[in-house]
């Protein structure tokens, strides 16, 4: 006598991956099979346990950092009357290091003239390293990207600050 066996009281036909159909002799067979069944299942669930608690523990123990800064994206750092200011920490193409770029943007409906004095703060140092003196007119709705500083030798500066700001109509 055959027997037709299907998991979870459901037919499939032999194209499907995930039902097992086997033709069985006898009695003695179906219950061996049965059995082996239950010990994979066993098996694959103390495997997915063990998998799970894995990345847990791994998850938890790999360090975190408080404030990840941002590279390769524009950041928001500061508004000042109707002009906002963006910071960028490129990856430079050819080499390690990483320049910072300024983006200054007029948000207003008319053109203002911006000067200011960038300065960068770098790890270890408590001087800032001040820049040149940057003055630049901006279009109402418009942006504009400035030099790309390197101040730290090519290291992300732990403190920018711009000096002498000043945002007039223009």
């Amino acid at each position: 006598m055959n027997y037709l066996i299907s998991i979870d009281n459901q037919r499939f036909n032999n194209s499907s991956t995930n039902a097992i159909i086997c033709w069985i002799n006898d009695i003695d067979n179906f219950q061996k099979l049965t059995t082996s069944l239950q010990q994979l299942m066993k098996s694959n669930f103390t495997l997915l346990l063990f998998c799970f608690f894995s990345v847990l523990f791994l998850s938890s123990s790999v360090p975190k950092t408080l404030d990840p800064i941002p590279v390769n994206r524009w950041m928001l750092f500061q508004k000042e009357a109707g002009v906002e200011f963006y910071i960028q920490h490129r990856s430079s193409m050819y080499d390690t290091r990483y320049n910072t770029l300024v983006r200054l943007r007029n948000t207003n409906q008319y053109e203002v003239k911006v000067s200011f004095t960038p300065s960068f703060g770098c790890e270890g140092e408590s001087k800032m390293n001040l820049q040149g003196r940057i003055q630049t007119a901006i279009y109402p709705r418009h942006s504009v990207t400035l030099l790309a500083y390197r101040p730290c030798q090519g290291k992300i500066p732990d403190r920018i600050s711009f000096n002498s700001l000043d945002v007039r109509k223009r």
